[in-house]
């Protein structure tokens, strides 16, 4: 499917550009969009001075009104055809030029199709001027209406303007009912006998043309045009017509033969087809227009009767439609012609019928191009019908008057078919406008009503209302509900669940509170009372050192040192808990905290009591986070602690305490260029007493890092650690700021 709109969207592309009709595409503000390159030789303009330019721009002032008045009807949605206009071309004149104009599926866009009218006009306006006189003349004269009853052959009424077209006044023709054949030329008599018989019978010629002799003495040409009236049995009853002088079309025909080549001219510069069939259906003319649509050369065309041209009728349909142009004199009408390759070409066909000579003149429009819009326009709006049908939700098109102008499948399968029920009747179920109703709010303010309400299958919808103008300018309302049920009970639901779920966090909160609290009481007192066999340990190791060391071989003194090492490394982990149990316990003091000047005093304090090393360090300025300054302090203590001991074997130590911003989230962080650590062992580093290195190589309890953890959670903070073995390590940490 996608490949066929693929293909299909290129195949319209390639007409576009390849069209020798000027198209046009513009949004609903009449601003050019896109032209073919048909435009751009039309105008001489080029495509760049078109394209952003309001249409109005290249109209003649005069036809601007004509202009807007096409474009709302597009913007309207009705198909606009024949609009014709003075446009303005590249050296500065104006031509005219027909626009046919519609409104694409998107709604924001219309399409034109144009073509050049200079030539047409300009023949126009020879005719009109050389039948100048003819015309005045005719405007001042008028047909002659009459009907005559039959089978009598009696007028029972004849227009004044007999007096005109004959010299004779009404009342002479109803005195003398064969008054019209004592005034026919002698060169009709025997035409005229032979209708008038047929007349009476009931076969009345549908048209005519005959000479007669005024009662001036004049000849005149006239064209009587014949209905005949039957009553309810189907019997003729009378005969009504209208009589016109023609003298002087015929005189201008007579001047139109004499300038054949004029004629010719004009064929031979029309964009449509020209066809002269005789009765037969046999081609007698044709032109060059012609000619390049069909394929077949003008001498092949003279040889074929228009039968072997028609694609969508038959020769018996087709001998049809000519006795029916016969009959009414002009015709206008669509066909499909098959070309000498096979082709089939749809066609726009304006004929007329040439009484005086007994054939049919066609002109000949190529609107293949233009089916082929036609036929993608219906099926867009067919899949956007389809759209509004498998939307899940309702959709309906509202008059002023509650009627449903259209309703999408959601609502007919849920509603029924509208009908011509009112929309209280076919969603509500009532029998009048409902009193609560807000729907029609929405004609009086600018911006859309929402509501909610029940409908008549119980289900609660969320409505929204919008105006909503038809092609035809009429105001409507478009409302679309959405069922809102399920999702009002999920929502209960989960208000419910969640009330529970809040009571059980609060109980397993105050749980928890009591066991941490608890723990941490145990590890206050267990703290304290490990110190005293701690200190006992390590005064008898000392006592049993001086006392007895010399004594000692190196083994025995080795065992003595490691218990002492022990006792203190007890007594460091020791110190650790309950660092980590006042970390957790007492109310935080949040106020601003200086973590610049803070390391600075951290930095200046461990250089006065540790080993003299050479560290270079890099403090940011202006590091300043909310906290609780004393865990602050032993948070950025223990890092910075942490950094020095695992930089102490580098040759020159490098460390960092700085910040830096990750999305829309203020990190601080203290870096190293230490021993740094394997990337699978990141989160193991925060947990208590879990070390990456034996006690030998590095001094500590494993509790730092945990305690830094502690602090950074307690303000809602995140710690997190990056490294590589020899390359480093980095201690990331998030805590709230009032700056940012």
């Amino acid at each position: 499917m996608l490949a066929a709109l693929k293909s299909l969207r290129s195949q319209i592309d390639s007409i576009f550009c390849l069209s020798p009709d000027a198209i046009v595409i513009g949004d609903i503000n009449g601003i050019i969009r896109r032209v073919n390159p048909a435009v751009t030789r039309l105008s001489g303009f080029r495509e760049e001075e078109l394209i952003g330019q309001p249409a109005e721009q290249f109209a003649h002032p005069e036809d601007l009104p004509k202009l807007r008045s096409g474009l709302k009807k597009v913007f309207q949605g009705e198909m606009v055809e024949g609009y014709q206009i003075r446009a303005l071309v590249k050296h500065g004149d104006f031509i005219w030029q027909e626009w046919n104009g519609v409104l694409l599926d998107n709604g924001a866009e219309f399409l034109s199709i144009g073509r050049d009218l200079t030539r047409q006009k300009n023949i126009e306006a020879a005719l009109i001027d050389s039948e100048a006189r003819f015309r005045r003349l005719a405007e001042n004269a008028a047909d002659m209406l009459y009907r005559m009853v039959l089978p009598e052959g009696r007028y029972e009424y004849v227009s004044p303007a007999s007096s005109h077209l004959f010299g004779y006044s009404p009342e002479e023709f109803y005195w003398n009912p064969l008054l019209i054949r004592e005034v026919l030329h002698p060169d009709w008599q025997e035409y005229f006998q032979k209708a008038w018989a047929a007349l009476l019978d009931g076969r009345v010629p549908p048209t005519y043309e005959y000479q007669i002799i005024h009662k001036s003495g004049e000849v005149r040409w006239l064209n009587q045009r014949n209905v005949l009236v039957r009553d309810t049995t189907g019997r003729p009853v009378a005969i009504e017509g209208v009589v016109t002088d023609i003298t002087d079309r015929k005189r201008a025909e007579d001047a139109a033969r004499s300038h054949a080549g004029g004629y010719t001219t004009l064929l031979a510069t029309s964009h449509d087809g020209f066809l002269r069939l005789g009765r037969s259906g046999r081609i007698l003319e044709t032109n060059d227009a012609y000619s390049r649509m069909s394929g077949f050369t003008p001498e092949e065309l003279l040889r074929l009767r228009i039968f072997d041209l028609e694609a969508q009728e038959s020769q018996a349909d087709t001998e049809r439609h000519i006795q029916q142009l016969v009959e009414t004199g002009y015709e206008r009408f669509e066909s499909r012609h098959r070309a000498k390759d096979g082709t089939i070409i749809d066609v726009e066909v304006s004929s007329s019928y040439w009484a005086t000579h007994d054939q049919m003149l066609a002109f000949i429009r190529d609107i293949t191009e233009r089916r082929r819009a036609q036929t993608a326009l219906k099926a867009e709006r067919h899949r956007f019908n389809g759209i509004l049908d498998a939307l899940p939700l309702y959709l309906v098109l509202l008059t002023t008057d509650f009627r449903v102008a259209f309703a999408n499948r959601y609502v007919r399968e849920r509603f029924g078919e509208p009908g011509e029920r009112h929309c209280f009747e076919l969603l509500f179920d009532r029998s009048e406008p409902c009193k609560t109703c807000r729907t029609y709010q929405v004609l009086n303010r600018p911006e859309p009503v929402e509501w909610h309400r029940v409908g008549r299958d119980g289900r609660d919808y969320y409505v929204y209302d919008f105006p909503f103008t038809d092609t035809d300018g009429s105001t409507l309302v478009l409302e679309a509900g959405l069922d809102i049920t399920d999702l009002q009970q999920a929502e209960a639901e989960v208000r419910q669940l969640n009330a529970t779920l809040e009571q059980k966090v609060n109980e397993r909160t105050t749980e928890l509170a009591a066991v941490n609290k608890e723990l941490e009481s145990f590890a206050y007192s267990v703290s304290h009372d490990l110190r005293g066999p701690l200190r006992a340990i390590n005064g008898f190791s000392e006592i049993f050192q001086e006392d007895y060391g010399k004594g000692l071989d190196p083994i025995a003194r080795s065992y003595l040192e490691r218990i002492s090492t022990a006792a203190e490394h007890m007594n460091d982990l020791i110190d650790g808990l309950l660092t980590l149990s006042r970390v957790m316990r007492g109310q935080l003091r949040t106020e601003p905290v200086n973590l610049s000047t803070l390391a600075e005093a951290l930095i200046k304090e461990m250089s006065e009591v540790g080993p003299k090393r050479c560290v270079e360090w890099h403090i940011d300025p202006g590091l300043v986070a909310d906290g609780d300054p004393t865990l602050i302090r032993i948070l950025l203590q223990n890092l910075v602690d942490n950094a020095l001991k695992y930089t102490a074997r580098g040759k020159r130590a490098l460390i960092s305490v700085g910040e830096q911003w990750q999305g829309r989230q203020k990190v601080f962080y203290v870096k190293d260029n230490g021993i740094g650590f394997e990337e699978q062992y990141a989160r193991q580093l925060f947990h208590p007493f879990e070390r990456l290195h034996a006690n030998g190589e590095y001094e500590g309890s494993g509790i730092g890092l945990a305690t830094v953890q502690r602090i950074v959670h307690r303000h809602g903070g995140e710690v997190w650690a990056e490294g590589a073995v020899d390359q480093g390590a980095i201690i990331f940490f998030t805590l709230p700021s009032k700056s940012g």
